[in-house]
């Protein structure tokens, strides 16, 4: 695709968004991919069937699609708009890419206008882009061999160590997280050289606020986003994960400085300026092309967000406290577990890799009615009553769930009940199950959802 016309698609895609709840705010949280328990199964079969493994990436493409860099699977897997989940890069036999890829560690996932799917292979020492049109994919950056050289030459020469996130700029250049070496790298979209940009000598530190990021020492980066609403050559924002901030490059002059945390671990800081917070061990990052920046807060199991004009960071999801728990709740209420990856598509809908928990869950914008799988139905004539109960319940689902499946969970993500109703309506007996706070999934072809049920 043209340079040119990738940036009128990313100023497309700023108007949509802009127009829409990415400020996401207390919004509503459920399961679209992972019952929970780890494991490789459920291809072409629906996504929330299917089992994942410490999920450590997820992307959305212009049509709606779902990628999930599945990490201890090995693999790349995609949700298509009808929620059925499928493989689509690597065998799932961990090693180094031969024919068809033999991935080792994807941990991340990252696409651009074009529908390319960028990702790293931890343990490959190497970056991948997959092109869904041919189904290929191929080499980016990395050739295998772990190290931190190569620089001014080809980037499929070069060493890297670890690599843990990657993103395009809006003319296509690629910047890495080279975790290991304590970098940030770059690759030139016309001429595939690799350069870096963030170095420090590659040692562990955290210096050169104010200064010229090559001479800034980091410990750890692990994600890199850029601000597509950036002036000029634009501004990369990086997680210095040890370090506990995110920091920003500008592109323009080549200074770093500490946009979010202080550099001592903790979970504090609600609707305050973003330097005074703290984070722990940031990871994945999302900008939004209104300038809303959302922070995978790993060590406190919560997902924030900061708006980069206002620098308020807030919390989106999570306690603080590790756990599986909120589906059909408000996603402040909820608990995550080791999240890893966040991104947000062009309706204001928040995807997360809960990694801890095996699942991919999503956050509808507050006041948005749960219409998980895009498509079609009517879902607001979904209904569970009486709530709470403490017997049987009924449940009437409208034309668009015909015939569904249900199954009803702990907080813990523990499978208790399932079954199915005949037609648009059926009974489910509670009596004998323990007073508390469940999930029940409904399901119909591409139709789901969750709701919260409380037994007396």
């Amino acid at each position: 695709m043209k340079k040119h016309t990738l940036r009128k698609l990313f100023i497309a895609a700023a108007f949509t968004v802009a127009g829409s709840s990415a400020a996401l705010a207390q919004g509503t949280i459920y399961t679209i991919a992972g019952t929970g328990t780890a494991g490789l199964s459920g291809d072409s079969g629906p996504a929330a069937a299917a089992r994942l493994s410490q999920p450590h990436g997820v992307a959305t493409d212009g049509e709606g699609n779902v990628y999930i860099a599945d990490k201890m699977n090995n693999r790349i897997r995609k949700i298509d708009g009808s929620g059925t989940i499928t493989s689509v890069s690597g065998s799932g036999v961990a090693g180094w890419p031969t024919g068809t890829p033999s991935l080792h560690y994807p941990s991340s996932v990252f696409t651009d206008a074009s529908g390319e799917v960028l990702f790293n292979a931890w343990f490959n020492d190497m970056g991948f882009a997959y092109n869904p049109a041919t189904g290929t994919t191929a080499a980016r950056y990395g050739c295998g061999s772990q190290g931190s050289s190569g620089d001014d030459g080809p980037a499929c020469l070069a060493k890297t160590m670890t690599p843990t996130g990657a993103c395009e700029d809006l003319m296509g250049n690629t910047y890495v997280a080279d975790y290991g070496s304590n970098r940030i790298r770059r690759v030139d979209a016309a001429t595939g050289i690799i350069t870096t940009i963030v170095n420090g000598g590659g040692a562990h530190g955290y210096t050169g606020d104010g200064g010229p990021a090559v001479s800034a020492r980091t410990s750890n980066p692990s994600a890199v986003f850029f601000d597509p609403s950036s002036p000029g050559a634009g501004h990369l924002y990086f997680s210095d994960a040890n370090n506990n901030v995110v920091r920003k490059v500008d592109l323009n002059t080549g200074i770093i400085t500490t946009v979010a945390g202080t550099g001592t671990a903790g979970f504090s800081g609600n609707f305050v300026m973003a330097n005074t917070a703290q984070l722990r061990n940031p990871g994945s990052l999302y900008i939004a092309p209104n300038g809303m920046m959302y922070i995978c807060d790993r060590g406190n199991h919560a997902v924030r967000q900061m708006h980069l004009v206002r620098k308020v960071l807030s919390t989106v999801a999570g306690t603080g406290v590790a756990g599986f728990s909120g589906d059909g709740d408000i996603s402040t209420s909820a608990q995550l577990n080791n999240p890893q990856g966040v991104w947000a598509d062009a309706a204001g809908y928040l995807y997360v890799a809960d990694a801890g928990n095996n699942r991919v869950r999503k956050i509808a914008p507050a006041g948005t009615p749960i219409t998980p799988r895009s498509s079609v139905g009517n879902m607001q004539q979904v209904s569970v009553f009486p709530n709470p109960a403490n017997g049987v319940i009924n449940i009437t689902t409208g034309a668009d769930m015909v015939d569904a499946t249900y199954t009803i969970f702990t907080v813990t993500g523990a499978q208790v009940l399932s079954g199915s109703i005949s037609g648009t309506s059926g009974t489910v007996n509670l009596a004998g199950m323990a007073a508390g706070t469940y999930s029940i999934r409904l399901q119909s072809g591409k139709n789901e959802v969750t709701q919260k049920v409380i037994v007396q």
